[in-house]
């Protein structure tokens, strides 16, 4: 029942949207005859019938189009030789995102939309916003949670799980299939509020790689770099380069070694050698 509403609501668009190009085009053929009229006496141009017969197979097909919407017979891509049939679950939800592969919005962009909504009261558009990051990206990005700078989610943000009390620090770059939740084996006192809590600080410049899991009341210094897949329960100074199951410290940087690191950084590509090494100066000594 619910599918069957979803398409009713889906094709109804869709013949509203064809209805006001057919409007829009008889309005441009008026504007064309019109003018024909009016010049008469002057040898007819063979571009303007070329014009005007352009516009009216345009308008039949639209109006073809229209007419196997209302028939339930859907050609899903108008002007292409496509060998499957129509699919009556798949193809309502490609005609609904109809800038699906050019202009899906990143997973962070969707938060930001989600915590404002969020903030100015509005709960039902931020849940509607969270919804969105599961649908497109298979991620759960609470609406609540505060970022204190940018994050950078890889390939959009895809995978990813963050509880509601996590404390990311700006520029921390968030491989997919990440998880930063909460255990109650470890706690730690969360500086924004002074109350304890049982999920993870992430430190600042940090780099997570795909497949992490980051459970419990620990942090994670900044300049810190997490290997793909590790598996991390226990808090690690700045500068620590984590990896395994359970994570163990595997390396260390240094001011001396920074360089050797810096492309791990997405941020910090861009920055001069000079203001990294200012950076890590700052924040390991």
């Amino acid at each position: 029942m619910i599918e069957e509403n979803s398409e009713k609501v889906v094709l109804k668009d869709r013949i509203e949207r064809l209805e006001k190009q057919i409007s829009d085009l008889r309005e441009l053929l008026d504007g064309i005859t019109h003018e024909k009229i009016y010049n008469q006496n002057k040898k007819p141009s063979h571009e303007s019938d070329i014009e005007v017969e352009k516009y009216l197979d345009f308008t039949r097909k639209l109006f073809a189009e229209k007419e196997n919407l209302q028939k339930g017979t859907w050609d899903i891509s108008p002007g292409r030789d496509i060998k499957h049939g129509w699919d009556s679950l798949v193809d309502p939800w490609i005609e609904f995102f109809p800038t699906i592969g050019d202009k899906v919005p990143s997973a962070y962009r969707i938060w930001q939309s989600a915590h404002r909504y969020f903030k100015s009261g509005d709960l039902d558009r931020a849940d509607r916003c969270e919804r969105l990051n599961y649908i497109l990206h298979n991620s759960y990005i609470p609406s609540s949670i505060k970022f204190e700078g940018e994050i950078n989610f890889a390939y959009g943000g895809i995978g990813v799980i963050l509880h509601k009390d996590s404390d990311i620090q700006p520029f921390v770059t968030v491989g997919a299939n990440t998880t930063i939740g909460g255990n109650g084996r470890q706690v730690r006192i969360d500086s924004r509020n002074g109350r304890k809590t049982t999920v993870p600080k992430i430190g600042t410049l940090t780099t997570i790689g795909a497949g992490a899991n980051i459970s419990g009341g620990i942090e994670i210094g900044a300049l810190s770099i997490i290997a793909p897949n590790s598996v991390v329960t226990k808090s690690a100074p700045a500068g620590s380069i984590l990896a395994g199951v359970p994570a163990k410290e595997i390396g260390r940087i240094t001011p001396e070694n920074c360089l050797n690191y810096k492309a791990k950084f997405l941020p910090a590509r861009k920055w001069s050698d000079e203001k990294f090494i200012d950076f890590v100066k700052e924040k390991i000594g």
